[in-house]
């Protein structure tokens, strides 16, 4: 199972999981409780995708549940 975490606009990881797939991680991305005062849940934060020694964007495009 990929590895994935949420990074901050400052590049500091405020949190991270173990998900099936990228869908179930977009999803939690969704949901996730960090952000901005002004924002939504989960939109002052990247979502990352461990990609062997690295880490690699997920695009935030659309809503979670139409993936």
């Amino acid at each position: 199972m990929p590895d994935y975490r949420l990074v901050n606009e400052d590049g500091h990881v405020v949190a991270s999981a173990t998900h099936d797939d990228d869908r179930a991680a977009v999803l939690w991305r969704a949901s996730a409780p960090v952000s901005g005062p002004d924002e939504e849940p989960g939109r002052g934060v990247r979502l990352e995708k461990r990609s062997g020694d690295g880490w690699v964007e997920l695009p935030a495009t659309g809503r979670a549940d139409a993936y």
